[in-house]
């Protein structure tokens, strides 16, 4: 009885030590499942792994390809990766950027540190990974048949500009590349520029190109000169400038420019132009007897007015007739010269000579000399001597009438 009562709290403790181990009980319309709890040893840690081709494309299921955090680890050139057929491994790629190496480490407390380096030697850069990136093992798959190219679609390596050709590159994905000339630009000129000269002796026609302002072409045309109304002495004149260029990128230049008045060229009191009066001349007369005028001789003076512009001729205010004088040219200025008999009229001593022209009054004073003596002394000896000749005539008659009287 006593062994009985042993069994049978053995058997309850039995069961209190199951039912303290059960967890649930799973029920449907035909069945209950019991489920039990056991704990389990926690996963290890790992870092998630990709196996793709070069498109992206997954190759091999991501979850059989982990690296294992819990061991040291370098995963560089030499590091075996997983075999995939009909590929080979290319590069090790996070996200962008290619992987040179990547190190798993542990520090003092057993965590992992993941180190990913990027480039080599001066350029390698390294960043420490969380643990949460996906690395990505890349492959290109394998073919007997020969490449077949299939380039992008260019990428220009040289811009062209106006004068000189670019180049575009093409690239295939294997790598291999060929370049295309791009055509120089040639220029975009601006609209022409025109600069006359200060004197119009020239026209200069100028542009620039729009795409580098220090390309430019210029040229000169030297114009021809249309008078298209001719000046005078008090009124301008006009003449049209013509410029032609042999670019036929520059258009013909016209341009009107004013002629100067003249002006007057004044000779002998008139303009040799427009024949206008001198307003400021004065003429003179002037001869070579010093104002002397002989008695019975012609005088002679010189107006420096035109012939033309001779009007009168005055002796003491009083106009001598036309006959006792006349008027001739000499290098442009009047001669005026009184006849000798008009001089005979004259009283001895001083007058006043006036000449009026249409250009002024000349004035000079007239000096007349008296009748030469040494003219009487001549007609007395004259005289004299006619009536000896005579008085000697009639002796040589007288003697020839004697001697044919005495025969």
């Amino acid at each position: 009885m006593k062994q009985g009562k042993k069994i049978l709290s053995l058997l309850l403790m039995l069961t209190l030590l199951l039912s303290m181990s059960v967890c649930a009980f799973a029920e449907d319309d035909t069945e209950a499942v019991i489920v039990m709890e056991t704990e389990e040893e926690p996963a290890a840690q790992k870092l998630a792994v990709k196996c793709v081709d070069a498109e992206g494309k997954t190759l091999r299921d991501e979850e059989a390809d982990y690296l294992d955090l819990s061991k040291d680890l370098t995963v560089d050139d030499k590091y075996a990766r997983p075999e995939i057929e009909n590929y080979t491994y290319s590069k090790t790629m996070l996200e962008d950027e290619e992987l040179t190496k990547l190190s798993i480490t542990h520090d003092a407390e057993g965590k992992a540190v993941i180190t990913a380096t990027f480039g080599e030697g001066e350029d390698a850069k390294e960043k420490t990974l969380s643990g949460s990136e996906t690395i990505l093992f890349v492959y290109e798959k394998k073919s007997d048949a020969p490449h077949t190219h299939v380039y992008d679609a260019g990428t220009v390596t040289k811009e062209p500009t106006c004068t000189e050709k670019g180049v575009k590159t093409f690239t295939c994905s294997c790598g291999d590349s060929y370049t295309e000339e791009i055509p120089a630009l040639g220029h975009d000129w601006n609209e022409p520029g025109y600069s006359w000269a200060e004197d119009g002796s020239a026209c200069t026609a100028s542009r620039s190109c729009k795409r580098d302002a220090s390309h430019t072409e210029s040229e000169s045309a030297k114009p021809v000169e249309t008078v298209t109304k001719e000046p005078t002495c008090t009124e301008k004149g006009e003449k049209t400038l013509s410029a032609n260029f042999e670019n036929s990128a520059f258009a013909a230049q016209t341009k009107t420019v004013e002629i100067p008045a003249l002006g007057h060229d004044y000779a002998h009191g008139r303009c040799k132009r427009c024949d206008g009066i001198d307003p400021n001349f004065r003429p003179k007369l002037t001869d070579t007897t010093n104002g002397r005028a002989n008695w019975g001789s012609d005088y002679v003076a010189t107006c420096d007015a035109l012939k033309k512009d001779v009007q009168k001729v005055l002796v003491d205010g009083t106009e001598l007739p036309a006959s006792d004088y006349s008027v001739s040219e000499k290098d442009g200025s009047a001669v005026i010269t009184i006849k000798g008999s008009a001089v005979k009229k004259l009283k001895v001593g001083s007058h006043k000579l006036t000449v009026v022209c249409a250009t002024g009054t000349a004035e000079k004073t007239l000096n007349v000399s008296d009748k030469p003596k040494t003219g009487d002394a001549d007609m007395s000896l004259w005289v004299g001597l006619l009536s000896l000749s005579a008085l000697g005539s009639a002796a040589a008659f007288v003697t020839m009438k004697k001697k044919f009287s005495a025969r």
